[in-house]
């Protein structure tokens, strides 16, 4: 099932409603594999609000999927690599081109072109808080290889 705008913006409004530490606390109850892959070394580089931007990428992407009662109960390690690794290869073999422009040959392949669109635009520069292209793309494969999880999950259950 494609997760629309309308759910994506619900459970925004949902989030701005609700205590961040406590919606925290129960995403790492639920998903402890994911807990431990966004607590990684790789990504201890991360400032405080790039890091909490990538926690909060996955928390829409958990509830979303939350929503539509497509939530796996337990998340297999392997595929979050496999996706990674998959989404890396993806990246770097894109058009030596700006960020957005290299991010075209992922929505050719999405089958969820709104929590794609959602991320690319949780990457966007706005007057308070830069981020740079490395970490735009450090950011955006993570998000979207907990996205890819989500959907190989959903994939498994409505077949």
């Amino acid at each position: 099932m494609m997760i629309s705008d309308q759910i994506i913006e619900g459970v925004l409004e949902e989030l701005e409603h609700a205590d961040f530490e406590k919606q925290i606390e129960v995403f790492n109850e639920a998903y402890p594999v994911l807990q431990s892959y966004l607590l990684n070394d790789q990504l201890k580089s991360l400032t405080h609000e790039e890091f909490m931007l990538l926690f909060f990428n996955a928390l829409v992407i958990a509830r979303c999927f939350e929503s539509i009662k497509s939530i796996p109960e337990q998340i297999d390690p392997a595929i979050l690599e496999e996706a990674e690794s998959k989404n890396w290869s993806m990246l770097e073999n894109a058009k030596p081109q700006g960020f957005r422009e290299k991010l075209d040959v992922f929505f050719e392949t999405s089958t969820q072109e709104d929590l794609l669109a959602f991320i690319e635009d949780s990457l966007a520069d706005d007057e308070e808080f830069i981020i740079s292209s490395a970490v735009k793309e450090i950011l955006f494969v993570y998000s979207k290889s907990i996205l890819d999880t989500f959907v190989a999950y959903a994939n498994t259950t409505s077949n």
